[in-house]
């Protein structure tokens, strides 16, 4: 989830107010997104399966906030792929 956040906070702040400022050109923030949220994506499943292989107590609410998270990483990834490709 840690991963998921820092792709949230370079694509909604870093890239689109920081980057501009320093001179790092704003195409970039899209590349960085997709691949930092196939990481995260990876990370999520991840998670799920130590989750499940612990046969920890909380692994199907942490399952289900994971698959929410990665639902959401693959809407963005989405948007990103757009911006790539117009």
């Amino acid at each position: 989830m840690v991963i998921s956040g820092v792709r949230c906070m370079l694509t909604y702040v870093v890239f689109p107010f920081v980057a501009p400022v320093v001179g790092i050109a704003s195409g970039i923030g899209s590349t960085i997104g997709l691949i930092v949220g196939l990481i995260a994506i990876a990370s999520n499943v991840f998670s799920i399966k130590r989750f499940h292989r612990a046969d920890h107590q909380y692994k199907w609410p942490i399952s289900a906030l994971n698959l929410g998270i990665i639902v959401l990483l693959v809407a963005l990834m989405v948007i990103d792929l757009r911006d790539l490709v117009t």
